[in-house]
């Protein structure tokens, strides 16, 4: 039974490592079309509920009531989903409750000898609670806003018949400084502070790992510049993206990382938005993973007048 379990999580890492479903692979994925449409820049130019995902001090900036929700499909039958809520208030700060999935289904199981065994279904939720309060009244300066958020979030992997839990604690912080016609914003996230063990068969430790990013914002969003760097157990990973806004109701995005390049488009009506992004894969070894697209809706509302 150990050996079979020893070669399901192979089988399972193998085919999960090229989806990017490990846990920091899950964390390095990305939330929001909009983000992954600009390259999956977005620690300091998220204004939505993903914004948790990337900085959660960047949930200061919503002045409603807001739902997203988006579906991303992957690679051999693999799909990552994103869920979340967030609720502003002027005194009390920012708070959202916010889940991703992903999950791999039809892996082939073998015993040592090569005989099928039959199908396993591979997958890591990840559930998220954030907090998010400006910090203005400790900064003598009408030009510059400063936030500070914090994430609780609770893993749970699964693998045929074993299952796998940890815990971990993210802290964030956002400047921006204002000019005459641009905004400047700064992001930092400090992702996994306590470096937990995941507690499956192969003993994964959950990686610390540090996000910056820069966003310049010309003339009230109508162009958006975002750039991330994100080092994960000292290996760099820089995401760089764009967006235009020529009218209030469109918005078109492009951006590249280290594997792939992005398009993205978007659409609002009122409080109301879609946004679509296709990810094109760079050729590893002359290999193409073909386009991954990934789609989300995020709604406005005002629950509390006066």
């Amino acid at each position: 039974m150990a050996m079979k379990r020893l070669l399901v999580c192979i089988a399972a890492y193998a085919a999960c490592a090229a989806v990017d479903a490990q846990v920091s692979a899950l964390l390095s994925w990305g939330a929001g079309a909009r983000s992954l449409g600009m390259g999956r820049a977005g620690a300091a130019v998220c204004t939505d509920v993903s914004g948790s995902f990337y900085n959660p001090a960047q949930l200061v900036r919503l002045e409603k009531f807001e739902f997203l929700g988006g579906y991303t499909a992957l690679y051999e039958d693999t799909a990552f989903g994103f869920l979340g809520v967030a609720s502003p208030s002027e005194r009390a700060g920012c708070y959202s409750l916010s889940l991703m999935n992903i999950a791999t289904a039809g892996l082939l199981r073998r015993d040592e000898t090569g005989r099928s065994l039959g199908s396993a279904d591979y997958s890591t939720l990840g559930a998220t609670v954030s907090g998010a309060w400006s910090l203005d009244r400790f900064v003598p300066s009408d030009y510059v806003s400063v936030s500070a958020g914090i994430n609780g979030r609770l893993f749970q992997m699964h693998l045929v018949d074993t299952d796998g839990q940890a815990f971990t604690a993210d802290a964030g912080a956002l400047a921006v400084v204002y000019f005459q016609n641009y905004r400047l914003n700064l992001g930092l996230s400090c992702i996994n502070i306590a470096n937990p063990l995941m507690t499956l068969a192969t003993g994964e430790v959950v990686p610390f790992m540090l996000r910056f990013g820069t966003g310049l914002s010309i003339y009230d969003d109508a162009v958006v510049i975002a750039a991330d760097m994100l080092n994960t157990r000292g290996a760099y990973e820089f995401a760089v993206g764009v967006e235009f806004n020529p009218w209030k109701t469109l918005g078109v995005r492009a951006g590249f990382n280290d594997r792939e390049f992005t398009l993205g488009v978007g659409l609002t009506q009122g409080d109301m938005q879609i946004n679509y992004a296709m990810i094109i894969n760079r050729p590893w070894n002359d290999i193409s993973l073909g386009l991954v697209h990934t789609i989300d809706v995020k709604i406005k509302m005002v629950l509390f007048k006066g």
